[in-house]
């Protein structure tokens, strides 16, 4: 269903449920509790994320499989976790 509601335009509007909004980290955390495993962490910058979906947007253009691989790359954070 499309809303059209006039007083909602250009502006910056919540979107998601009713909880708490998790940060990357915080969602990491809380996978690892889940399965038992000792959280580890490493810092990325983005810049380096940035670089990596450029040359997948690329190669995406030569193999269409991988086109789908640039989304899955950049997080909603700069921490990766294993």
């Amino acid at each position: 269903m499309l809303h059209t509601d006039p007083s909602k335009a250009n502006q910056v509007l919540p979107i998601g449920g009713p909880g708490k909004a998790y940060s990357a980290k915080e969602q990491a955390e809380l996978l690892f509790k889940l399965t038992g495993r000792e959280p580890k962490y490493f810092s990325v910058p983005v810049a380096l994320m940035d670089g990596i979906i450029g040359i997948l947007d690329a190669l995406s253009k030569v193999f269409p499989g991988l086109a789908v691989s640039s989304v899955y790359t950049w997080g909603s954070g700069s921490r990766v976790g294993w």
